[in-house]
């Protein structure tokens, strides 16, 4: 998977906001330091320990 770890590499690098849409919790992992999760009809934020 040298492929995601460029990309993920890359966007940590990047100096501004993103937004990330994945459902890989490694991936996301190190990344992130807030995630929010939809479904059942509600909006659930979670902070850095994903």
């Amino acid at each position: 998977m040298r492929t995601k770890d460029i990309l993920k590499q890359t966007l940590a690098d990047f100096n501004g906001t993103l937004v990330v849409v994945s459902h890989d919790r490694d991936f996301l992992d190190g990344l992130v330091t807030k995630v929010f999760e939809f479904g059942r009809g509600k909006v659930t934020e979670h902070r850095e320990d994903i």
